[in-house]
């Protein structure tokens, strides 16, 4: 492996100056190691996980309101009705949980891609009465009668 010092470029041009200055700082501090006292000091530093989240202790990021009370369409981001496939599928996840045992047929105990959330009448409306739970076979079954799945190997 070759030796020295490789300068990565993390989304701006370094000059020739700037350059010669990390490699002067690299060999200034070559062959140097951390004292124990600093490396406890940057364990403990690191210790904890994400800085960001919040811990016991900390005010809310909205004092004085509840974070129940901006849920739903009391959230200044709520889309209703047009909102995108993916998110819909996350709020009939969150509100009917995860189906394991499908509607139509009856199987029991499917997990993960097996089982679907189907749209009963395909306009995808924030309804719970308008969602099906469908193992996969029923669910193409449940969107070729209504027109909207069409097997690749028929014309």
């Amino acid at each position: 492996m070759p030796k020295g010092v490789y300068i990565h470029k993390r989304g701006i041009d370094l000059t020739d100056k700037q350059i010669l200055h990390f490699k002067k700082l690299h060999e200034k501090n070559r062959g140097r190691s951390l004292t124990k006292e600093h490396k406890l000091k940057i364990s403990k530093a690191n210790k904890g996980g994400n800085k960001t989240s919040f811990k016991k202790g900390h005010i809310t990021w909205y004092p004085g309101r509840d974070t129940l009370a901006l849920q739903g369409h009391n959230n200044s981001n709520w889309k209703g009705d047009n909102v995108g496939y993916r998110a819909l599928h996350d709020w009939v996840k969150a509100k009917l949980g995860i189906p394991d045992t499908c509607e139509k047929c009856g199987k029991s105990g499917l997990k993960g891609k097996k089982i679907h959330w189907a749209n009963k009448d395909h306009k995808y409306r924030r309804k719970k009465s308008d969602w099906l739970r469908l193992c996969v076979p029923c669910h193409r079954k449940h969107d070729y009668e209504k027109g909207f799945w069409k097997p690749w190997n028929k014309k």
